[in-house]
């Protein structure tokens, strides 16, 4: 009996297991091994058909960068490759040179372990990119702002240095189309509206106009911050109220102690709550990439917080105005009873005069005819 068994790499062992051997049995080893060669030589070749397939080339639109092929005909293996055909296209014309292999350091997930749906997923967003025009993928010269936040640490905001003239705040002498100034002669009530949605501030702001509309003038209100007036022409709160703490608690007590009593008194008060939740808004909402707005604002600490402050400073001077309306309608009350009080007194007061004149002529004409019944 003759036996083969693989001894390594691309070598077969023959053994005979026969008590007398034959006189053939040289001849049947070799044909023996010859056969175990080629049997495997040919499985690996079928093997390598089986898996094989013709990856379409990727092509290219005039600007150089890879248009989307079809893949919905090839097996999963060979859309991984495509798709890493598509990367190195990308980076090709990034290069600007066709021998070019992954950058150093380059990170993206393992090809290989692409799932058809991840595949599909990718191909659909690809798709979605081409319609609109423009390139599937294309490499950028990276730089710090265009990392992602360091993980673990929370997001923080990004800052680097702009590369243009930063204009100071107090130096823009151009009125803004959203600054109080622009407002100050068209309707006020919208515009203070517009400032916040927070509940809390439209609440204060309904309460404001059921006060008087006029009365005396507070001789604290050149204490109030300059930017809580309608003459303040600038999109943004001055940069200390960015930077400063104690710049933001003073003009927040100042607003939230201020004592008025009228619409006309008040509305200062509530513009300057509104400018400040506003400004906390602009504070948050900041990108780096946005040239129209002031650097300090990247750096701002009107945050969440802040916005916090504002708030219950709001709520305080509501729960005041709601006492004052409260006072004042109980006021009118008492001015109206007494009105009355006095009308009525006055009627019965005017009643008896009449009264009594008329007891006093009844007097003179029995005299006189008393006189005449004499005579």
């Amino acid at each position: 009996m003759l036996v083969a068994h693989e001894k390594g790499s691309n070598s077969v062992g023959v053994g005979i297991l026969e008590s007398e051997a034959g006189e053939d049995h040289s001849q049947g080893k070799d044909l023996l091994g010859d056969y175990m060669m080629n049997e495997e030589d040919s499985s690996a070749e079928n093997s390598s058909d089986e898996n094989t397939e013709q990856v379409p080339d990727v092509p290219m639109d005039r600007s150089g960068n890879p248009r989307l092929p079809d893949h919905s005909s090839l097996k999963l293996k060979n859309q991984q490759l495509l798709v890493r055909e598509i990367f190195r296209k990308a980076y090709v014309k990034f290069m600007k040179k066709s021998n070019v292999s992954h950058p150093q350091s380059f990170r993206f997930n393992d090809l290989s372990k692409l799932v058809k749906k991840h595949v599909n997923s990718l191909w659909h967003h690809w798709e979605g990119i081409a319609k609109s025009g423009k390139p599937i993928i294309e490499f950028i010269n990276a730089q710090p702002k265009d990392l992602p936040f360091t993980s673990g640490e929370g997001p923080s905001r990004r800052r680097w240095k702009r590369n243009y003239l930063e204009v100071d705040d107090q130096l823009d002498d151009d009125k803004h189309d959203d600054s109080p100034a622009a407002h100050k002669n068209t309707n006020r009530m919208l515009y203070l509206q517009s400032l916040s949605i927070n509940s809390r501030y439209q609440k204060l702001l309904e309460l404001l106009f059921q006060l008087p509309k006029t009365g005396s003038s507070s001789p604290q209100r050149s204490a109030l911050p300059k930017w809580a007036s309608w003459t303040w022409d600038r999109k943004f709160l001055p940069r200390d109220l960015h930077t400063s703490g104690d710049s933001f608690r003073t003009a927040l007590a100042t607003l939230k102690n201020f004592q008025w009593s009228t619409a006309g008194g008040g509305t200062p008060i509530v513009l300057g709550f509104g400018l400040l939740m506003q400004e906390c808004a602009h504070a948050q909402e900041a990108e780096d990439d946005d040239t129209s707005s002031p650097s300090f604002l990247l750096s701002s600490r009107l945050g969440v917080q802040r916005l916090d402050d504002v708030v219950n400073a709001v709520v305080e001077v509501t729960l005041q105005v709601k006492a004052e309306l409260e006072g004042s309608s109980d006021k009118e009350e008492r001015r109206r009873e007494e009105e009355e009080r006095k009308q009525e007194e006055e009627e019965r007061k005017g009643k008896g005069k009449e009264e009594e004149g008329g007891g006093g002529r009844g007097e003179e004409r029995l005299r006189e005819e008393e006189k005449v019944g004499v005579q």
